[in-house]
């Protein structure tokens, strides 16, 4: 391939809830830029029988050219190129869908170690600031954030030379710290066991907090909405980012992210205005003789929505299993 030549990429993040499709077009002199992203498309996954169905669909959809590779992003584990979501009956096969739809190759990865590839090439605006850290702040960086799920992953010396490390932090036990917090455990462990983070913090936690205060069953969109009137709505929203930004602490201390926390996932960006001045960085940097330490980690909001089909698309153009690299 010339160095002029372009890779047309089918970059798509796959989630519990929906897929999200789009087509990145790279140069080999483009390799470490925010690539760009034409034909975005989202499509719920209820009632879709497979990713191939989906996907079918998008290129049925789109005028874009045919896609010479493809790079997706699953809400799941992934060994052998192979996956199954966490979340949804479906089982991934990168060779079966390079097979079906004459692709050169499928690169597939968690959809948080694609938003890790991209965390050092995010675009101006990308990002918030919520935590400014030391200056010149370096070492690795970890994402995390609650959707369906709750991912997380780590970028070890971010630039070109990065490595990203996929983890499943999220599937690690709950840790509670004050009384109502144990209180909670007790009432998820009297559910089902084991009660790990994931379950407290997925997209749904909101709604399992506010019912845990006594405010009943509603949805956490809901609960959202009506916080300005409702006490416990505000309350388990609050307690919410708390215990968020005391398992976004522990992360770190645990995988040395001092060079910066991004956060990312479905639910955060509904949360952007609140996260400012709540109890999030308290539970962050409430470490003991640690503080120092954590009040010194940069902490983000990402806020593109596409971070993570811009984060498929540098994976696959760092695939070194393609001879144009």
């Amino acid at each position: 391939m010339g160095d002029n030549a372009a890779l047309t990429v089918l970059v798509a993040d796959i989630g519990g809830s929906n897929s999200r499709f789009a087509i990145a077009t790279a140069t080999q002199e483009a390799t470490q830029r925010w690539p760009q992203l034409s034909g975005v498309a989202s499509y719920p996954n209820e009632g879709a029988a497979s990713l191939e169905s989906q996907v079918e669909r998008y290129l049925t959809d789109t005028a874009a050219p045919a896609p010479v590779c493809a790079s997706f992003a699953v809400a799941g584990p992934v060994a052998g190129g192979r996956a199954r979501l966490t979340n949804r009956p479906w089982t991934i096969d990168a060779a079966a869908l390079a097979e079906t739809f004459a692709l050169r190759r499928v690169t597939l990865l968690n959809d948080f170690a694609a938003l890790a590839h991209g965390l050092a090439f995010l675009p101006v605006g990308g990002r918030i600031v919520l935590q400014a850290g030391a200056k010149n702040a370096r070492g690795p960086l970890a994402v995390l954030g609650p959707g369906t799920g709750l991912g997380a992953a780590l970028v070890l010396a971010p630039g070109q030379q990065q490595v990203v490390v996929p983890t499943e932090a999220g599937h690690a036990d709950f840790a509670p710290v004050e009384a109502r917090d144990w209180a909670l455990r007790e009432t998820l462990a009297a559910e089902a066991a084991p009660v790990t983070a994931e379950r407290v913090l997925r997209g749904d936690g909101i709604a399992q907090l506010y019912r845990a205060l006594g405010g009943g069953e509603q949805a956490t969109a809901e609960i959202c909405a009506r916080s300005g009137n409702d006490g416990r709505a505000a309350e388990a929203i609050a307690w919410y980012l708390q215990l968020l930004g005391r398992f976004a602490g522990s992360l770190a201390l645990t995988l040395g992210a001092t060079g910066g926390v991004y956060l990312a996932g479905g639910v955060l960006p509904r949360l952007a205005e609140r996260l400012p001045g709540s109890d999030f960085l308290a539970g962050f940097n409430d470490r003991g003789p640690l503080a120092a330490y954590a009040r010194a980690i940069p902490v983000h909001l990402v806020v593109d929505a596409g971070a993570a089909l811009g984060g498929a698309a540098l994976a696959a153009s760092r695939d070194t299993a393609d001879p144009w690299l």
